[in-house]
């Protein structure tokens, strides 16, 4: 008995196209992306020694994620999971508006893909000039790493749940649905 897998339709998509998909979407979605954005960097290192990286180095993040996802209800079922009541209410948002029933969130004119990372870490690869770089290559200009947007202590969990918003211009290509949509 063999299984034949199942064939991905693939559409070159504009960012326009892509937001209006992404806005009919109703359901809770998986998806895997593929994000490219400039790294962020300090302009010297610890030793003041000029970063001759600056401004020449892009991160490319593939992910496994879920999109159109309701961030307290994913909470609230963590917390059940772990043997806690059910009461997390999230803050508001500090910066941009989500708009209702979608992944995606509005931000100075610029649309943004809300996201929840699944179980496991991002592939990164570090480009210059389009070439890949080691990140020990450019580890001394990097600032220190952030905690992700949730926080242990709103949401009481042992594994939280971490989301992240992607501004869709940095989105390569997006894989959900049966369809790959790469970006022109």
């Amino acid at each position: 008995m063999s299984t034949t897998k199942k064939e991905i339709q693939i559409k070159k998509v504009t960012k326009e196209q892509l937001v209006k998909t992404l806005m009919q979407l109703i359901t809770p979605t998986p998806a895997t992306f593929l994000a490219r954005t400039e790294v962020k960097m300090n302009k010297k290192d610890k030793d003041k020694n000029i970063n001759p990286y600056h401004g020449l180095v892009q991160k490319e993040q593939r992910s496994n994620v879920f999109i159109n996802f309701n961030y307290a209800n994913s909470v609230n079922k963590a917390r059940i999971k772990e043997g806690k009541e059910a009461d997390f209410v999230p803050k508001e948002r500090p910066w941009g508006q989500k708009i209702p029933g979608t992944p995606l969130v509005l931000h100075e004119g610029n649309y943004y893909l809300e996201a929840r990372f699944l179980d496991n870490e991002p592939a990164v690869t570090y480009y210059k000039e389009n070439k890949i770089i080691e990140k020990a290559e450019i580890a001394s200009y990097l600032p220190p790493e952030k905690e992700a947007t949730s926080t242990k202590s709103s949401q009481d969990l042992e594994n939280d749940v971490v989301i992240r918003t992607f501004k869709i211009e940095n989105i390569k290509e997006i894989q959900f649905g049966g369809v790959k949509y790469i970006l022109k």
